[in-house]
């Protein structure tokens, strides 16, 4: 990737290379794409990517451009290879960097068509809807506001596209007629702006045709084929769009498409169930006859009227699997003959071979000569005992044995006609294998020739068979469709049926639920009329006997208050005592806990300071210790590097001598094998030579002869030359004698002056050797500084490298050391000062209860002290009226009373 980024950063000084690599990766990306090569278009499109992506630090408006080219592809590459919601992103994000690129309106409604694509095939119409509308508003300003010559045919595609994806959308969500509506503009520009042959406009045409088709509110083709009654509903959505559209109104002031062949006028009558049937039939017999000839012939639908009249199908209604098996058989040329544009006939498929009529009972063959009673006799053998067998059931089963209850009407047909599947061969066949035989070549040889032989006599008569009744098996394959169709549109009938009379009873049950209510309801209202009257004559009762129990109750209290009048004076009394000496014992207690709380907070704040000493003074022991660890780990560090480096030179050292001494063994070893083949190659020449010489014995005699003879003569001349040879020596050797005495005693002269110049010499180089040799060691030593002084620099620097690198390593560790010891700190702070402020929150919490308790309490006694004073109060003042009511006889009678009680009670 940073390979990459350099690419990218090396692209972006040069503007045109990075613009036409990208491009040209996206175009080799959708060239491979062309060509089904998917892998490669994927990595085309990845590396543009990867570039973009690297590049996108100096982004500018080209490369934004380029960004949202190579997101569109992408989403391209996606869509083609299934990965829909892939796509879907990759587009979004091309189609937001084209609007903040302002790209062109043809460019826009491009990725919004795609959009839509995707999202169609996600099943999410809605929204693929809007896409389109956008797309299609889009485009529709272009071709509006731009000149006639401004706008291309390619512009026209994509606003005819556009109408299409549209009509598309709404037919998948069943908006039928403004898909139409929708078909029509589309058909309508296409036909003005491409021609009426481009196939766009054949298709929006086709497909205008059969939507208007599968429209339910379509009407009923008429039997004598009357003109088109019906027109698409106009789409408000697509009421402004008016780009490319030729300004053609009909009388009704919109416009219309060509008229439909075999549309029916609405005769505005009501047909019965039985009409509306019979219509059915005929459209759907009409239908099927119009698929079997686009089958069977050409591809085309050519509407021709027949005595009941016919819907006429478009192109696009043809099933596609159908289509293809009696295109792909009339290629092989399977028997199958090749219908025009005319009606199959019917009326000439022969009957089917008697062999398949011969099982036929009576019941059968009189079916056939009674048809219509087949019914009667189905319903009346309904007996409604039998339920399909069926333990489990889905919800959305709609098969006839899971839905109708009984038999069903082809298990009676089979049971009355005793069609019934045979297994007797079947049964013969797997008994025979499972019993041992005796295999016989000739016999087998003759079994396989007989067997052969019946495989293709049956095979040949059931080509011919196949070529006689070509229209006969096309027949029924097309009235086997038909009854499904059939059947299909009784179960749509009965799904209708069903969900009426599921409204009826709902209706019905409500009706009756209701009158019930109803019932309930007045019946509920009497007896809580009789209830209200009972119940207020029970309460008339109960409170004359309540207001009876009050008087004697009242009776009773008074006298009973009158008898607690002095116990209670005396209780208040001594609750009164009682009050007062509580409050000095709270005081007391009061000033206790007060000093109980300071000498609390004093330990308490002693006890944080010693905690808070003695954790800074663990706090730097652990950092000295962490200083010590990191100096111990630093020389162990680099102890085990000088170790390393050691080690590695004697390693160094000992393979070079191992090589050394490995090269002389091999050196060795070949001089030996030299010498090996050397000797071989010699003896072998010395064989050779001793091979030629006894070969040629006689010539080699001759040969000697004239040599011995050669060497006699040579010596008898040289004795002779050696007589006048040892005269002439003697004469020599006396001048060699004479001059060797004169030599010798100039060699003696010219030693001494020799060893004279060779000690000069000698001292000269002597002296200049020592000079060199001082200059050499002084250039070494310079050298030898030079290297050591480099040494110590790079060891210096690995020092500082190590140092920093180490120091990086050390602070990381030690960065995340401290973070999580922060962390922990930071966690058992907040642990205990949670519990803390828990600690003072509840303590406050039960001091506020305590508190709120002892108003509660202190009100509670003050309320019913006062209740009690007032109760004196009262009761004193009673008396006191009373006394006073008294006569003065009476007063003074009481008051020597109480006097007499006095004296007796001292």
């Amino acid at each position: 990737m940073a390979s990459l980024a350099a690419k990218a950063a090396e692209m972006a000084a040069g503007t045109t290379d990075f613009h036409s690599l990208v491009m040209s990766c996206n175009k080799d990306g959708m060239e491979a794409m062309r060509k089904g090569q998917t892998k490669a278009a994927f990595e085309q499109f990845k590396y543009a990517e990867a570039i973009l992506l690297a590049s996108q630090a100096g982004a500018g408006g080209e490369i934004a451009s380029l960004q949202a080219v190579t997101c569109n592809n992408l989403g391209c590459y996606y869509k083609k290879v299934g990965k829909h919601h892939g796509a879907l992103s990759y587009l979004r994000k091309a189609l937001q960097m084209e609007i903040e690129l302002n790209a062109d309106e043809v460019t826009l409604a491009g990725t919004h068509l795609n959009i839509c694509a995707i999202l169609s095939k996600l099943d999410k119409h809605g929204k693929a809807v809007q896409h389109a509308l956008a797309a299609l508003e889009l485009v529709n300003n272009r071709v509006s506001t731009s000149c006639p010559g401004g706008v291309t045919s390619e512009d026209y595609s994509v606003l005819a596209i556009a109408y299409h994806n549209v009509a598309a959308e709404r037919d998948h969500l069943e908006q039928y007629d403004k898909a139409a509506a929708a078909f029509q503009q589309g058909h309508q520009v296409a036909r003005r702006c491409l021609g009426e042959d481009h196939p766009l406009a054949v298709t929006l045409r086709n497909n205008c045709d059969a939507v208007l088709r599968k429209s339910q509110k379509l009407t009923r083709v008429d039997l004598q084929g009357g003109p088109p009654h019906r027109m698409p509903a106009r789409d408000l959505d697509l009421a402004g769009f008016r780009g490319g559209l030729v300004e053609d109104l009909g009388a009704g002031g919109s416009r219309t498409l060509p008229p439909l062949p075999g549309a029916l006028k609405n005769d505005g009558q009501q047909r019965s169930a039985a009409q509306q049937d019979a219509l059915d039939l005929a459209g759907e017999e009409s239908a099927w006859s119009s698929f079997a000839r686009s089958a069977i012939g050409d591809g085309e639908t050519v509407v021709s009227p027949t005595s009941r009249g016919q819907l006429s199908l478009g192109t696009q209604l043809v099933p596609v699997r159908a289509a293809e098996a009696l295109t792909e058989a009339q290629q092989r040329d399977l028997a199958l003959p090749m219908f025009g544009r005319h009606d199959i006939p019917f009326h000439s498929v022969p009957p089917p071979p008697v062999r398949l009529l011969d099982k036929k009972n009576n019941f059968a063959q009189a079916l056939e000569s009674f048809p219509q009673n087949i019914m009667d006799i189905i319903q009346a053998d309904r007996t409604g005992l039998k339920v399909a067998v069926s333990t489990r059931g889905a919800p959305h089963d709609h098969r006839p044995n899971r839905v109708i209850k009984g038999s069903t009407r082809t298990s009676r047909v089979l049971e009355r006609t005793m069609a019934f599947n045979s297994t007797t061969h079947r049964d013969k066949v797997a008994k025979s294998r499972g019993e041992p035989r005796t295999p016989d070549s000739r016999k087998m040889a003759w079994i396989k020739n007989t067997a052969a032989e019946r495989i293709q006599r049956v095979w040949r008569s059931w080509y011919k068979y196949c070529g006689e009744n070509a229209e006969w098996m096309m027949t029924t394959h097309i009235a086997a469709t038909q009854i499904q169709s059939r059947w299909r549109s009784y179960h749509v009938r009965r799904q209708r049926w069903d969900r009426s009379a599921t409204n009826i009873q709902r209706h019905a049950r409500g009706m009756l639920v209701r009158r019930n209510l109803r019932k309930h309801r007045a019946a509920r209202t009497l007896q809580r009329f009789a209830r209200g009257m009972n119940a207020r004559a029970r309460l008339l009762k109960l409170y004359e006997a309540a207001k009876k129990i009050q008087a004697l109750v009242r009776g009773g209290l008074a006298r009973k208050r009158a008898r607690r009048k002095r116990h209670s004076q005396t209780q208040l009394a001594i609750t009164i005592q009682c009050a007062h000496r509580q409050h000095l014992a709270r005081r007391r207690v009061q000033v206790k806990r007060r000093e109980l709380q300071t000498l609390k907070a004093r330990k308490a704040a002693a006890v944080h300071i010693q905690r808070t000493f003695q954790g800074g003074q663990g706090r730097a022991r652990a950092a000295d210790a962490g200083v010590a660890y990191q100096a111990d780990m630093l020389r162990y560090k680099s102890a085990t590097k000088l170790q390393s480096m050691v080690r590695r030179d004697h390693a160094i050292r000992r393979v070079d001598k191992v090589r050394a001494e490995k090269f002389d063994q091999m050196n060795r070893a070949a001089t030996k094998i030299r010498k090996m083949v050397l000797g071989a190659q010699t003896r072998r020449k010395y064989k050779e030579l001793l091979y030629e010489l006894s070969r040629n014995v006689g010539a080699i005699i001759t040969m000697q002869r004239h040599a011995r003879g050669f060497l006699v003569r040579l010596r008898m001349w040289r004795q002779a030359i050696r007589a006048e040879e040892e005269l002439w020596g003697s004469l020599e050797i006396q001048r060699v004698w004479r001059g060797y005495q004169g030599r010798v005693k100039w060699e003696a002269k010219y030693e001494q002056l020799w060893s004279r110049e060779m000690a000069a010499s000698m001292i000269n180089r002597n002296v200049r050797g020592w000079v060199a040799r001082n200059k050499v060691n002084r250039i070494r030593r310079k050298i030898a500084r030079t290297e050591f002084e480099r040494a110590r620099q790079r060891f210096r620097a690995s020092q500082r490298i190590q140092a920093l690198a180490r120091g990086v390593l050390v602070r990381k560790v030690f960065r995340q050391r401290f973070v999580r010891a922060r962390h922990a700190a930071v966690q058992i702070q907040r642990i205990a000062r949670g519990h803390a402020l828990r600690k003072r929150m509840w303590q406050q919490v039960k001091v506020q209860r305590a508190v709120k308790i002892q108003a509660h309490v202190r009100g509670c006694l003050v309320r019913r002290r006062r209740m009690h004073l007032i109760a004196k109060v009262i009761c004193i003042q009673r008396n006191w009226r009373q006394w006073l009511r008294k006569s003065p006889e009476v007063r003074e009678k009481a008051v020597e009373q109480m006097r007499e009680r006095k004296k007796n009670a001292t």
